[in-house]
């Protein structure tokens, strides 16, 4: 029987994504190895790319990692010798390693299977910390030829989110819990150190779950991990701040447990910015509660009289004072007939909405004798 390339892809793809090892084994054992002497090219590479996803071309081991298949990926690794490093050249073009895609997707199943690999790998990458075989360009299969594809992110260790932030990102605490258990007695690998920050958005584990208002996920970093919660973000910000802003952001549904875990729990300094804390409210429990901690810690305030001064400072922002030169030639400007607007628009831009700015005759300072008094045009009685 013959069978076309692409029928071959389409049957392979489709046991994968379907879990069907035998169906794999089958394609393997039928056309994917060699018939022959050594030398004999395999009538079907299990390095061949099969899918597609956004974007990312990937083989069949690249897509086992993809859906999470741990039999699948055990045989096409022990049995059919798939090329783990040509995973990592793949991955690479979106800026990740196969252990990201776990996390990120949370195969816990499979990641017990692949982390003792990955962290060979590593090891093997030596102090370059580059997840990426130096012969990338051999290896890539994305394009045509051994034309080098720039990855847009410089190095994945440090310019985006760890494995483990990955985890933290999408709520797999099992697998966090598993990684933090299995780490715990080896040497430290930046990949699934809890404590790494991420050098773009400067936040750790522990705030990522404030963000996401993760609380299961907070307890756990806070009480068996001992994470850093007083970490500040890039722009200057705060977990209670990050929690407060994780309604609007994710939908989370219990960010005042995560707020007053923050406070109570882990203590946080609720004075910090409070005023920003406050305006990034917009649960009503949650601003209360944050009110009464400030006013036990001397800070008498509300988001309604913070609102109302930022209020003020918008409409009358901060102006340069006049000085008397300025004056000066702003009234010879004028001539001996003008308005008052014309000597400070900007000051009485507001005021004059709400009460006339009488016509006023006025003497250029310039032209006025020492002493003299200029006239104004109103009359003044005892």
């Amino acid at each position: 029987m013959i069978f076309s390339h692409t029928h071959l892809l389409q049957a392979l793809t489709q046991a994968i994504e379907e879990d069907d090892l035998s169906a794999v084994r089958e394609i393997y054992e039928t056309l994917g190895k060699a018939q022959g002497p050594p030398y004999t090219i395999p009538a079907f590479s299990f390095d061949d790319t099969v899918a597609v996803i956004h974007g990312v071309e990937l083989n069949p081991l690249a897509l086992c990692i993809r859906v999470g298949h741990l039999d699948v990926a055990r045989y096409l690794i022990e049995v059919a010798h798939c090329n783990v490093r040509i995973v990592y050249a793949l991955y690479k073009g979106i800026g990740k390693t196969p252990v990201h895609i776990l996390c990120e997707y949370g195969h816990l199943q499979l990641l017990t299977y692949f982390l003792p690999l990955h962290l060979d790998y590593v090891a093997n990458q030596g102090a370059s910390h580059s997840s990426i075989p130096d012969d990338y360009e051999e290896l890539s299969v994305f394009q045509e030829g051994k034309q080098y594809r720039p990855n847009p992110i410089s190095s994945i260790f440090t310019n985006t989110q760890t494995p483990i932030q990955r985890a933290c990102e999408f709520s797999h605490l099992d697998l966090v819990k598993f990684v933090w258990r299995y780490m715990k007695d080896r040497p430290v690998c930046h990949d699934f150190d809890i404590h790494a920050i991420d050098d773009r958005s400067g936040e750790n584990c522990a705030l990522i779950a404030a963000r996401v208002g993760d609380l299961p996920m907070m307890e756990f970093l806070f009480f068996d991990c001992a994470a850093d919660f007083t970490v500040k973000t890039k722009r200057k910000e705060s977990a209670l701040q990050l929690a407060v802003l994780s309604k609007k952001q994710h939908s989370a549904e219990k960010d005042f447990e995560c707020v007053k875990f923050l406070l109570e729990k882990v203590k946080l300094d609720v004075v910090y910015e409070y005023e920003e804390t406050l305006l990034l409210c917009d649960n009503s429990m949650v601003q209360e509660y944050i009110e009464d901690v400030l006013q036990e810690n001397g800070v008498s305030t509300c988001k309604e009289i913070i609102e109302d001064t930022n209020r003020i400072k918008r409409s009358h922002p901060q102006r340069l004072s006049r000085t008397y030169v300025e004056l000066e030639e702003r009234a010879r400007a004028a001539g001996p007939e003008f308005d008052m607007k014309q000597l400070f628009p900007e000051d009485l831009a507001v005021s004059s909405a709400v009460s006339p700015i009488p016509q006023l005759s006025l003497t250029p300072f310039s032209v006025l004798s020492r002493g003299q008094t200029p006239d104004l045009g109103v009359n003044v009685s005892n």
